[in-house]
């Protein structure tokens, strides 16, 4: 039996965010040095920023690549971190080779820099305590708004903004 699966659309959406970063990175190379974007307080800010373009690179494709376990097409996290880990190192090598050709510098350690990023992200995508900090977060946040709704829905005239199933005072009357 085949399990559970994305639509089209999804796959596409995922896939076409991948590629809009693969787009936002070109755009980035072709900059001239002195319009690039820097951290400013670092003296290698130049590899800091490779390693962090190319990680969320890599994270999107992580991203894009997972399918639900038991899906006809799903990958193995190695599988999945592998294709994150080669598309990482090509793009990168590719972006350096171009910049050679258009002038600008092209280093060995940025390429070195572009996998490392590549290298880490399978690592953060898959880590447990990433997705455990996640989970918390987003159950904090959503958990007040459920509660609230939800009392809410079981009595709709009784529940006021702070979530409570007060009901609303009425002025006593004087004798």
């Amino acid at each position: 039996m085949i399990g559970p699966r994305r639509s089209l659309f999804v796959e596409g959406l995922r896939w076409l965010a991948v590629l809009a970063w693969a787009g936002v990175i070109w755009w980035l190379i072709t900059l001239s040095p002195e319009k690039m974007p820097g951290i400013g307080f670092i003296d290698w800010e130049d590899k800091v920023g490779h390693v962090g373009v190319f990680g969320v690179w890599g994270l999107l494709i992580c991203w894009a690549a997972s399918r639900p376990a038991g899906s006809l097409h799903a990958l193995s996290r190695t599988g999945v971190a592998v294709m994150s880990m080669l598309a990482g190192a090509a793009y990168g090598l590719l972006t350096e080779l171009y910049q050679a050709g258009i002038g600008r510098n092209a280093d060995v350690l940025d390429v070195l820099a572009n996998v490392v990023g590549a290298v880490l992200a399978p690592y953060l995508y898959f880590s447990s305590k990433l997705k455990d900090l996640v989970r918390r977060v987003t159950a904090k946040r959503g958990g007040r708004i459920r509660r609230f709704a939800r009392q809410a829905r079981s009595s709709p005239s009784k529940a006021d903004a702070e979530g409570s199933l007060r009901p609303p005072e009425e002025p006593a009357e004087e004798r």
